[in-house]
């Protein structure tokens, strides 16, 4: 049991939630909750006491992203970057790094404690309990936090009921381990998952809708974490099929070569455009940058990546982008056949100019372009359809993981390349019949062209031989799809896990680290080194 440091004292006592403001999103408001007057039992106390959580967890963005790349292989720092950050990159960040402040990880958890505790999902309106959509995505939101701290720092201090007095803060807590707070929010997430998301319409430049997690998203993410395979799946699938979630053509990028000099569309790109967020992005930390919504607000993200050029592409991800090979064609043979996966290039950092012959013209700064400051990106369709490949490869179907990357799964695809011996019948999350799925494609194709197609060396010899090879493809595939959107160093963790192979992330890690690689690969094949130093703990 563990008191609340100091610090977390101040910043939960100091900034208790507001329940009205005057503008919504404003942040800033002195009119806050007493104990004596803390009910939600209004539905339009209860949309202010929501955009305040999301105001709250827009604290939470850049950190998502900064921990969740600059430890693992793909983002590095530049010569601009300060020494926090630097410390983060190289592995050595200790508890006075101002990127590992608990402080804004408790604002969001205590906000969503309030309302959680607080808030009557009894009172209904025309037969409608008003309030429900509100309370589950406030469990939501709290879930997904608390799973941050947990796999970034291995445990926390876990409350589940509001801090609203000094002596609230001074009481005790348990500190929770990575597996136990897991278990804690599957047993939260799995009563709540079919309440619908809150909706309000427009707000800054998105729909509501996508500021809100999915929980069945997120609860199968939980699932594939604690190695629960087949739950894992069946939840991405249900994910997929109600949510309507696909991997489409709309967003593969392609070479142009009908005009003259050729080049590449930024069909890929468009993922992160905020006229297309909804699409691949299903849900985001959405900022907002006009003051009708409060205070302008913005995540640092495009200032690190471009104008103050902080954060840049590791050479270790500029060589895995550029060592992939484009192929394309109308019939069964590529006719367009040049080095580089179009996901580099076209959208994850710079175009680099390409010579007469179609190398590449290596540029001495290239910039991450996918973040215009207004926007973190937290569940996009083609991470659910990779995270599916990956438990379905664990229960030993690879051909069928192997097809999400290839082909795209829907019935067609299935029958055709998948093999017959790992579809079982009567599994529900194996049948991708439905007419949604139709438009599927391979995630591959979206930067590697529709005749890039990996398919199993001779030289396998048994089913496991098989998954690691499957396994090895959905590392890399998740860097090429992913890269720098904050999810490589706990998909490199996670798959490490899955059966012990702590090579997986230690190799991946001590390769960005060329000139150290021998000491970075020592220190990271030790699991206790994935964690980060906790914070705030007295």
């Amino acid at each position: 049991m563990k008191h609340i440091s100091k610090l977390l004292l101040f910043l939960s006592i100091g900034g208790l939630l507001t329940i009205s403001c005057d503008r919504m999103l404003e942040v800033d408001s002195e009119r806050f909750i007493t104990e004596n007057n803390n009910n939600l039992n209004d539905a339009s106390d209860t949309l202010y006491t929501m955009m305040g959580a999301l105001s709250k967890l827009q604290l939470l963005g850049d950190r998502y992203v900064i921990l969740g790349e600059l430890r693992a292989d793909l983002m590095d720092v530049t010569e601009n970057a300060e020494a926090d950050l630097r410390a983060l990159s190289n592995l050595e960040a200790d508890k006075s790094n101002a990127w590992l402040d608990g402080g804004d990880y408790y604002k969001v958890i205590n906000h969503c404690n309030y309302m959680i505790n607080k808030m009557d999902t009894t009172l209904e309106m025309s037969g409608r309990k008003v309030l429900l959509a509100e309370f589950a995505a406030a469990k939501v939101i709290r879930a997904w936090t608390y799973m941050q701290l947990a796999l970034n720092f291995g445990k926390a201090i876990y409350i589940n009921k509001p801090i609203l007095s000094i002596d609230d803060a001074l009481g005790t807590y348990p500190v929770l381990e990575k597996d136990a707070i897991l278990d804690s929010l599957i047993t939260d997430l799995e009563a709540i998952q079919y309440v619908r998301k809150p909706f309000y319409g427009s707000v800054g430049n998105f729909n509501s809708s996508d500021l809100f997690l999915s929980a069945r998203f997120l609860l199968a993410d939980l699932y594939l974490w604690k190695n629960e395979y087949a739950k894992a799946a069946a939840k991405y699938f249900e994910c997929a099929r109600d949510e309507n979630l696909l991997v489409t053509e709309m967003f593969s990028s392609s070479w142009i070569t009908d005009v003259t000099p050729p080049r590449v569309s930024d069909n890929w790109k468009m993922i992160f455009s905020n006229s297309y967020i909804g699409n691949d992005v299903s849900a985001i930390i959405g900022y907002y940058n006009s003051t009708s919504f409060g205070d302008f607000k913005q995540s640092s993200l495009a200032l690190m990546t471009q104008t103050n050029y902080i954060l840049a592409p590791s050479a270790n991800a500029l060589d895995l982008f550029e060592n992939q090979v484009y192929s394309d064609g109308p019939e069964d043979v590529a006719t367009v056949i040049i080095p580089g996966d179009l996901r580099g290039e076209s959208g994850s950092y710079e175009y680099r100019e390409r010579l007469a012959d179609n190398t590449f013209q290596v540029s001495e700064n290239p910039r991450i372009t996918i973040y215009s400051g207004e926007a973190v990106y937290l569940q996009r369709s083609a991470l659910l359809y990779l995270r599916y490949a990956e438990a379905v490869n664990q229960l030993q179907k690879p051909s069928l993981a192997l097809a999400v990357v290839n082909y795209g799964l829907n019935q067609a695809n299935i029958n055709t390349y998948v093999n017959s011996n790992e579809i079982d019948s009567g599994v529900p999350w194996q049948e991708f019949s439905a007419n949604i799925f139709t438009t599927n494609v391979g995630t591959r194709s979206r930067g590697q062209g529709n005749k890039s197609i990996l398919t199993f060396p001779a030289n396998l010899q048994t089913m496991q031989d098989s998954i690691d090879f499957v396994e090895e493809v959905l590392i890399e595939e998740c860097a090429l799809e992913s890269a720098f959107q904050g999810n490589r160093f706990h998909d490199l963790m996670r798959m490490s896990l899955h059966n012990n192979k702590y090579s997986l992330l230690a190799e991946a890690i001590a390769k960005k680290h060329k000139n150290n690689y021998d000491a970075i690969y020592a220190k990271m094949i030790d699991p206790a080194n994935w964690y980060l130093p906790y914070p705030d703990e007295e």
